[in-house]
């Protein structure tokens, strides 16, 4: 038995320090959402387009008080869509192939593209959400504006009227009673990418 104790602590030994490993900072995250500081709903859309062989982080820098608001990881390559909160924002991107930590990014193999003109994020008209394409694929090498275009959710408000008394094929009651309960009518909304 004591021998079997032995050949259990050895194993134990050569297999923790990998355990603790597994939790390195050089492991990079997965595509997504790094974190969000923001009071703020972000409700609008933001879709970046990259390309194998590189890894992306992404951060938007507020416009007006220059917080960073939003930080993502995208292993390139990958679909990758965030909604954001409202305002404009610099992207900053830092990109590489062996990533290290939130500080050091990639390490000294980091390479920086900052966008030109700021995104800006807000409503249009009734029920429109405008964002932004960003396809980073072109955009590095080439700094072309138009590898920027927008990116819109359209909303449209509806009231549910199953079930009500309003529902056709029934009419309208005319209340004479202002104390009369009132039908209650639900409203839905449907969202979609604008076409």
């Amino acid at each position: 038995m004591p021998l079997a104790g032995a050949i259990l602590g050895m194993m134990l030994g050569a297999l923790l320090p990998a355990l603790a490993g597994a939790g390195d900072r050089n492991i990079p995250p997965h595509t997504g959402l790094l974190w969000l500081r923001s009071t703020l709903p972000a409700v609008f859309p933001l879709q970046i387009k990259t390309v194998a062989g590189h890894d992306y982080h992404v951060t938007l820098v507020h416009g007006d008080t220059r917080r960073e608001t939003l930080a993502a990881y995208i292993e390139g390559g990958d679909f990758f869509r965030v909604l954001v909160p409202p305002g404009s924002y610099d992207l900053r991107v830092a990109y590489g192939a062996h990533w290290q930590d939130e500080q050091a990014l990639f390490g000294a193999q980091t390479r920086f593209f900052r966008l030109g003109a700021p995104l800006r994020f807000e409503t249009r008209g009734i029920g429109t959400k405008a964002g932004h394409i960003v396809d980073l694929r072109t955009l590095i090498e080439t700094s072309d504006a138009s590898s920027v275009s927008p990116l819109a959710i359209c909303q449209r408000f509806g009231a549910d009227l199953t079930g009500s008394p309003l529902s056709p094929p029934a009419f309208v009651p005319v209340l004479d009673d202002p104390h009369a309960p009132r039908p209650r009518l639900r409203f839905t909304v449907t969202s979609r990418i604008c076409g």
